[in-house]
């Protein structure tokens, strides 16, 4: 039996999670069956899970002082009586909530090929009429509106701009995900079920992006922030791995959508937020080029259709055969993707540390 660590992940979606709250309140449904684990939990989710108080009433438990959640984390991987259940409550987010968000798949996708064309284009419809005829994101012109009499637009180039899922399509199909999401996001079940159903393809769920920008979107190179009333732009990664059309953007500047003729709905601020929460999840755990490699293998068995039965070959099993090769690091060392060259990868992917995935 191979020592199982679920720390990094676990940490990272307590810390970075858009509610850790809910998600320490998950865990607690998830592990407390028994009168000796609730008893561990106490100790250490209720100084910083303030929903914890409530069971202060347990005879002969004491909280302990203030805890941070790299305590709780640490404490998890003290406690052989939480250990494993932490490991399998890891599991359930890493296979059913991040990976799927993070797996490209095809969008949409319904059995109805010409159906599925038409909602893409009438999705990207509504985003050029919302947004006007250039990406907020990029500042690329949609290329089909240049004409012989067009002056020069005052745009960094001109592209065939692409409508990007801020929530990937594929969550109106997978009921766990949009569970987890809900937990994640520390929404009621029931709103978050319509949010990525009926309104999936709403353009509060939409941007308007060029090919290579989506592509740097779906792989969480930057991501959109609401606060305050506006609109951010969060880079998530070193500017050498973003397109060169993003380049003249700097992290935390504002985007202003909107400006098109026709007043559709903006981009909603929870799953914006939910999104880039997500990206820092994926980026401090270090879980990031795992999925990656995991989803690069799978794409040579499918061509990238992680959509129907197909998606089961992603499973524990697969993923374990996947990480147990990988080495082991010391704790605390992380290495960002972009700082390593190809020949470091193998010695210090901070992906290692997902072996609590091994049996």
């Amino acid at each position: 039996m191979v020592e199982t660590d679920a720390r990094p992940i676990a940490l990272a979606l307590l810390e970075w999670g858009y509610s850790p709250h809910s998600l320490s309140d998950h865990i607690w449904n998830y592990l407390a069956d028994t009168s000796e684990k609730i008893a561990c939990l106490l100790q250490l989710l209720s100084p910083v899970g303030a929903s914890f108080m409530r069971i202060s009433a347990v005879i002969g438990v004491v909280p302990t002082g203030s805890l941070t959640w790299q305590d709780v984390s640490d404490g998890f991987h003290r406690e052989d009586i939480l250990k494993t259940t932490v490991a399998d409550w890891t599991r359930d987010m890493y296979v059913n909530m991040l990976i799927p968000m993070k797996a490209k798949g095809k969008t949409p996708t319904p059995s109805d090929e010409s159906t599925a064309s038409r909602n893409q284009a009438n999705f990207k419809k509504k985003l050029l009429e919302r947004d006007g005829v250039f990406s907020v994101v990029g500042g690329v012109m949609e290329d089909s509106e240049i004409t012989l009499s067009t002056q020069p637009p005052l745009a960094h180039g001109a592209a065939t701009l692409t409508a990007a899922h801020i929530i990937p399509f594929s969550a109106s199909s997978r009921s766990r995900l949009r569970y987890l999401l809900s937990i994640f996001a520390g929404q009621d079940r029931e709103y978050m079920e319509t949010l990525l159903t009926v309104h999936i393809n709403d353009p509060s769920n939409g941007l308007l992006l060029d090919s290579l920008s989506h592509q740097a979107f779906d792989k969480y190179r930057f991501g959109v922030q609401y606060h305050d009333k506006q609109y951010r732009i969060r880079i998530l990664v070193r500017a050498i791995l973003l397109p060169q059309t993003m380049l003249h953007h700097n992290d935390g500047d504002e985007l202003v959508f909107g400006q098109g003729p026709i007043n559709h709905a903006l981009p909603a601020a929870l799953l914006c937020n939910v999104r880039l929460a997500i990206g820092h999840v994926l980026h401090e755990s270090g879980s990031d080029r795992a999925i990656d490699e995991i989803l690069e293998d799978e794409q040579k068995f499918n061509d990238g259709d992680l959509e129907g039965d197909h998606w089961y070959r992603v499973s524990a099993a697969y993923l374990e055969r996947e990480l147990r090769d990988l080495p082991m690091i010391e704790k605390g060392i992380r290495l960002q993707d972009d700082e390593m060259d190809a020949d470091d990868c193998e010695e210090h992917i901070s992906t290692a540390s997902l072996h609590f995935l091994s049996t």
